[in-house]
């Protein structure tokens, strides 16, 4: 196998393969090893829950189908073995992947093909929970809220909810203003009091259950004080910035009662978090400027291509395949010719398909 970024390789090894699956992250991919998984196939009925078996489950599939190619090279001599697609219904991810010298590799075209970078990752991201309640207004909203402001930098970062690097770097930058007094919090004493504020100091030194991860054991058993995110509390409220509902489950804050919180429905001021993150540095301009830019999901396209089609089916028109593809591309620079004409295929009506009245022949 060749040096260099492995995602321009011809072959992928099985974890690259299974980290590309999960998020379609390159830099993900790229920093995976072997040892970060242990993904379980589902059987007896049994479907798999937890993200990496889930992104096991699909890879799995293809490869038992011969849909993507994989062998196995034996170092160091670096001789190659082709592994046969109904062998893949007696394998393990340990029989594939600790066999001492022993390596597999899929065939890298085969999996950009079936798992292109534009489709949807297995990994539940921002674009499934949708757009960040914006802080610029009156009263206050979750701290999970705030921290998910932060973490997609007002709504233009696309995240991975399970990337717990992501929600580290959110609470390093709220904490600290909390904890000096420059973002209030308030919250119900033992979770069912009255709002009231709390003290900067009572959030100095606490670790952080973060939204979206595997709470630690040490959180998990009460022995430590700790703050408890629940992540984004979706309601049924038409209304976005309705969409957080406190009511429902709450952030909370963790002292020595194993049984109730010292405070639950932790609130952050909106006009706080507003005052310090109201604008993000573009972080992606060093890469927009080499020409790389990153394609829709499919959801977030297809979501925004049914909102077009509400919006002119109201007014009574109709959308070409032209204005589909201008739109497109100055709502997601990223996006593809290919994209937009397959979302319009799928989900357009079907009269927007039919060709209207022919001009009169030109004369020759």
């Amino acid at each position: 196998m060749d040096g260099g970024q492995t995602f321009e390789q011809q072959w992928w090894p099985l974890h690259f393969a299974l980290a590309w699956v999960l998020r379609r992250d390159v830099a993900f991919a790229e920093s995976a090893i072997s040892s970060d998984f242990r993904p379980l196939l589902p059987r007896d009925g049994w479907e798999p829950v937890d993200e990496v078996d889930c992104a096991w489950r699909n890879l799995h599939q293809v490869l038992a189908a011969g849909k993507v190619t994989a062998i196995k090279v034996f170092l160091p001599c670096g001789t190659e073995e082709s592994v046969v697609p109904e062998d893949f219904a007696l394998l393990t991810w340990d029989d594939l992947t600790e066999h001492g010298e022993t390596f597999t590799f899929v065939c890298a075209a085969a999996m950009r093909r079936f798992f292109p970078s534009d489709g949807d990752p297995v990994a539940l991201t921002s674009d499934q929970i949708g757009a960040p309640i914006r802080p610029d207004g009156p009263g206050y909203m979750t701290i999970s809220d705030a921290a998910y402001w932060i973490a997609t930098e007002g709504g233009a970062k696309r995240i991975v909810l399970s990337d717990v690097s992501v929600w580290k770097q959110a609470f390093d930058k709220l904490l600290p203003r909390v904890q000096s007094g420059d973002v209030r919090v308030n919250g119900r004493r033992h979770g069912w009091e009255e709002p009231e504020d709390i003290s900067a100091a009572s959030f100095v030194g606490l670790p952080v259950d973060y939204p979206y991860t595997d709470t630690p054991l040490s959180m998990m058993v009460g022995e430590r004080p700790h703050i408890r995110c629940f992540g984004i509390v979706m309601s049924e409220a038409s209304d976005p910035e309705e969409a957080s509902d406190p009511n429902q489950r709450s952030d909370e804050l963790w002292g020595s009662d194993r049984h109730v919180p010292a405070w639950s429905h932790l609130q952050a001021r909106r006009a706080d978090v507003w005052k310090w993150w109201r604008k993000f540095p573009k972080a992606t301009k060093a890469i927009q400027a080499c020409g790389v830019r990153r394609p829709p999901s499919k959801t977030a396209l297809e979501q925004w291509y049914r909102k077009r089609i509400q919006e002119f089916t109201d007014k009574k028109t109709i959308s070409s395949v032209e204005d589909d593809e201008r739109d497109a591309k100055a709502k997601f620079p990223g996006v593809t010719r290919d994209m937009v004409r397959k979302a319009r295929r799928e989900l357009a009506p079907t009269d927007w398909s039919k060709r209207g009245p022919r001009g009169p022949r030109k004369s020759i």
